[in-house]
């Protein structure tokens, strides 16, 4: 398979075209990935319909708009030849000094979380896009961004099963293709690996608790709290033999060499039973005969109709707190300054550089307005193995 990130996207046309290339070029049907959650973790942006993130979508409180927008995606990445979605993500933001989940969630109530969740799966998957529930089972409770560095979380099971777990139970019931997990340590699940590595968050939790048949994934091996602990050869046979049925290297060629070439000796040997490979290998053909359909073209990329609901959803979902009716719309002539608090252009989940799309707009329509992002302190070291 393939993910793209912002880098491989210039345009609609040139996407097209490498999308075509890649499955032109396979020996069998691929799967090609995308992040494309809308608002900050977004890699579809100039020239294709954009939509809001999850906090802005909830505040519209209306789970039919966000189907309706994720359907509007969903019809946008099939055009293109992209069959799998990692979004959306329905972790619940508990700590507000969470550096890589904030606004890509949809809140902290486990029951709202599901209703949207669900609506966006149902709106993904009926433009024919697989959905990728994540980071199961949670990582909104961590000060930590495991792009960088790896977090203990010592919530109880309990807590687990009645809260976190109820977004995915919905998201299931709503026929969700795949869920990815996250790289944080649960210490009362499994105090020893963290979540990726670990076969008791796979097949006690996911298969097992939840009965979730579809496709496990890991999130990127290649983030510090796995690639600083482990080897790739020794993480992958790890994740194989945890579970999982996917597992990703998203930037380095030598990385995807070593982790390739550790699982063909782990199966010749016999430590990764052909039994695994086997699981693993039915739910991707399965995955691929639901989803992998070739590209539908250009036609519905930005069309009258995806851009009114990308309009509806952009204007629904402002909530504004306090107006001074002199200052609206914003003067022309006047001082103007952005202030945001925007931790999130520190992970290694935002591609955008270091401003974030508000403060890029605002700057072309006023090109003197001061932008700063405010970011949160340090996290405490008490809770965090730094890299």
């Amino acid at each position: 398979g393939v993910i793209l990130f912002a880098r491989n996207v210039e345009s609609p046309q040139q996407l097209l075209a490498l999308t075509q290339s890649i499955h032109a070029a396979a020996k069998y049907p691929p799967i090609i990935a995308i992040d494309q959650e809308g608002g900050t973790v977004a890699r579809l942006r100039t020239g294709f319909t954009e939509s809001p993130g999850a906090m802005a979508l909830s505040n519209a409180d209306d789970p039919d708009l966000v189907e309706r927008m994720s359907a509007v995606l969903g019809a946008e990445m099939r055009a293109l030849g992209i069959n799998w979605n990692l979004a959306p993500v329905v972790d619940l933001i508990y700590n507000p000094n969470n550096p890589t989940v904030g606004t890509r969630s949809f809140g902290i109530e486990p029951e709202s979380v599901a209703e949207f969740g669900s609506r966006a799966v149902r709106g993904f998957q009926s433009a024919g896009v697989a959905a990728c529930a994540k980071h199961f089972p949670g990582k909104g409770d961590s000060a930590v961004d495991t792009h960088k560095g790896r977090a203990t979380i010592a919530t109880s099971l309990e807590h687990i099963l009645n809260h976190d777990l109820v977004p995915y139970r919905a998201a299931i019931e709503n026929g969700l293709a795949a869920i990815m997990t996250t790289h944080t340590i649960y210490s009362s699940i499994d105090p020893d690996y963290p979540n990726t590595l670990s076969p008791i968050i796979v097949r006690k939790l996911v298969r097992e608790h939840l009965g979730f048949s579809g496709l496990v994934t890991t999130d990127c091996m290649e983030m510090h709290a796995i690639a600083h602990h482990y080897t790739p050869g020794e993480s992958a046979v790890l994740a194989a033999l945890a579970g999982f049925d996917t597992i990703l290297f998203s930037h380095t060629r030598e990385m995807q060499d070593e982790a390739f070439n550790a699982l063909l000796a782990a199966a010749e040997s016999g430590r990764l039973p052909l039994e695994r490979i086997q699981e693993a290998n039915e739910r991707i053909a399965r995955h691929k005969a639901r989803f992998i359909t070739p590209p539908t073209g250009l036609e519905t990329i930005r069309s009258a109709e995806h851009l009114r609901v990308a309009q509806e959803a952009a204007q629904r979902g402002l909530v504004v707190l306090k107006a001074n009716p002199a200052l609206m719309p914003l003067p022309q002539d006047k001082r103007l300054a952005l202030v945001e608090f925007a931790s999130l252009l520190d992970s290694g989940a935002v591609e955008s550089g270091n401003m974030t799309g508000l403060a890029q707009l605002l700057q072309a329509r006023f090109p003197k307005a001061e932008c700063l992002a405010m970011k949160v302190a340090d996290p405490d070291p008490k809770h965090v193995e730094q890299s």
